[in-house]
């Protein structure tokens, strides 16, 4: 009985955020809490945020993060956040948060959260060759590309994406065994 009293009342708490983040301000109440609530969606990747993929400005960057994990006999393995242009319609919709929460991840302002990002991946990736071998270290890189804008040589060409422009490296770190 306590528990479903504890999952019910959570279950009320989360669609009031929600309503609170996803709902267009109402007051300045209602603009208060959506800014008390904003740094908690942010490091969790699950803010709604500014639909801008049409208006009044679009996004023009497409970005990720990746990894170089470095095993203790100098081998590496390389990881990097999903790959929209390669998922399905199905796959993108199962996999909006984790998207948006790697692109909130990548932001200089939640550098707090690539520490636990490199224990995670530190400890999850495989070796190359399937051995039973410790990673020793993780570099964290920040990549981007900035979109050209269309112009009336390549408005209705489908082109290949632009290939990385910017990478970045922004947290590295020894993994202890």
């Amino acid at each position: 009985m306590l528990k479903k009293i504890f999952i019910n009342c959570f279950l009320i708490g989360w669609l009031l955020v929600l309503v609170i983040d996803s709902a267009p301000v109402t007051g300045q109440w209602h603009q208060k809490i959506k800014n008390e609530l904003d740094p908690y969606l942010d490091v969790t990747g699950l803010w709604i945020g500014g639909w801008q993929l049409f208006a009044p400005e679009p996004d023009k960057v497409n970005s990720y993060i990746s990894a170089e994990v470095r095993f203790a006999d100098n081998r590496s393995a390389f990881i990097r956040s999903p790959q929209w242009r390669l998922m399905s319609a199905s796959e993108r919709f199962l996999n909006f948060r984790e998207a948006e929460y790697f692109d909130q991840l990548r932001l200089d302002n939640n550098s707090a959260a690539w520490p636990a990002l490199c224990d995670y991946w530190g400890n999850t990736t495989e070796h190359p060759d399937k051995l039973d071998i410790a990673a020793k270290e993780i570099i964290l890189k920040r990549h981007w590309v900035v979109i050209p804008e269309p112009n009336q040589i390549n408005l209705l060409q489908f082109p290949t994406p632009p290939k990385c422009n910017r990478e970045y490296i922004i947290y590295a770190k020894e993994l202890k065994h």
